[in-house]
């Protein structure tokens, strides 16, 4: 998610939105917590805007809405670039998917962008955005994340390199948007198909904390991650050598019938929920696990209590791709509470 430069940086989140501030990894909680007035403000303008309609695709209105406006105030981006934000992601992950991709992953046109992230010309212009970004906060007394970025040393001492900075702000871009995103959608999806989880929630709002950890798990919106093996290992009875690549499925993770009891039911009640979706406690932990958590519990902790009812209202077509679990729309019918 979105602060993943954490690692050199220190960045595990800013303190006051509109400020910044420091926040090391000791204090992430507390830092997180700072943003929770900022985000529910942000959410009730979301769902001002889209529920007012009645009937409206809750992906661009709501779970595409509020992370890209989170991600534009991190920035410190005017919210007229939000859609070009997400373009760009969608351009990007969806490189997979003719309506998304610039160029398809395994066309020989694509040998052309071998270098890129995801073999995407869309990341070229990413790069020109985070250049000229960084060309005007270099040596200013900004807060915002690009500012920290430029002007400030990292804990190892080693200054960003041009090439690392381009690398940060795209997965700034693309990790911090698509991925909440899709969980805030698949998560919806999930509520209005099995509305007897949907109506626990109504009842009992203080389930929600407990029920965002199923969210994860269920939406698993990341199917997978590869890396290459360091050295000589036996992994479930299998030998990994030193060089091989190893491909670990999240979905498949959140559904170890050896970890979780019923992992195909859906449970916002679900206790000890041990899901991989963040990495867990490896060297790859997603560092903008909190944020996401804050920004999917503020949701629907704003959104369920409006919901008189809330029911599918057209097709719901995927994002083709094997790397990203994403949903294009999601067409709804609300009435409000």
């Amino acid at each position: 998610m979105l602060v993943v430069v954490a690692g050199r940086l220190g960045l595990v989140g800013a303190g006051d939105p509109g400020q910044g501030g420091a926040g090391g990894e000791g204090d992430g909680a507390s830092v997180i917590n700072s943003y929770a007035d900022f985000l529910r403000g942000l959410t009730a303008t979301t769902l001002d805007a889209a529920l007012a309609k009645g009937t409206f695709d809750f992906v661009k209105e709501v779970s595409a809405d509020f992370p890209i406006n989170v991600l534009a105030r991190l920035l410190d981006v005017p919210p007229e670039d939000n859609q070009q934000l997400i373009d760009w992601g969608n351009r990007i992950i969806g490189n997979t998917d003719p309506d998304y991709a610039d160029v398809l992953l395994h066309s020989e046109e694509s040998e052309k962008y071998r270098d890129l992230p995801f073999r995407s010309p869309a990341s070229l212009e990413v790069f020109e955005y985070g250049r000229e970004l960084a060309r005007q906060r270099r040596g200013g007394s900004g807060t915002d994340l690009v500012s920290r970025l430029v002007n400030e040393t990292p804990r190892d001492g080693v200054p960003l390199s041009p090439q690392d900075f381009d690398n940060y702000f795209l997965l700034l871009v693309v990790a911090g948007n698509e991925t909440t995103r899709h969980t805030i959608t698949h998560s919806m999806l999930a509520l209005l198909q099995h509305p007897e989880q949907l109506a626990r929630l109504k009842d009992d709002p203080s389930l929600i904390p407990t029920a965002v950890e199923e969210f994860l798990r269920w939406a698993s919106p990341v199917y997978h991650f590869r890396r290459t093996a360091t050295r000589d290992v036996e992994l479930g009875g299998k030998r990994v050598k030193e060089g091989d690549k190893v491909v670990m499925w999240f979905a498949s993770g959140n559904r170890d019938e050896e970890v979780f009891g019923n992992p195909y039911d859906f449970d916002v009640t679900r206790q000890d929920n041990d899901h991989v979706t963040f990495g867990k406690g490896s060297p790859h932990l997603c560092l903008g696990n909190l944020l996401a958590r804050t920004e999917i519990r503020i949701m629907f902790e704003e959104l369920i209590p409006r919901l008189a009812d809330i029911r599918l209202a057209g097709d719901v077509p995927r994002v083709r791709s094997n790397f990203v679990n994403g949903i294009k729309k999601l067409p709804v019918a609300v009435t409000l509470a």
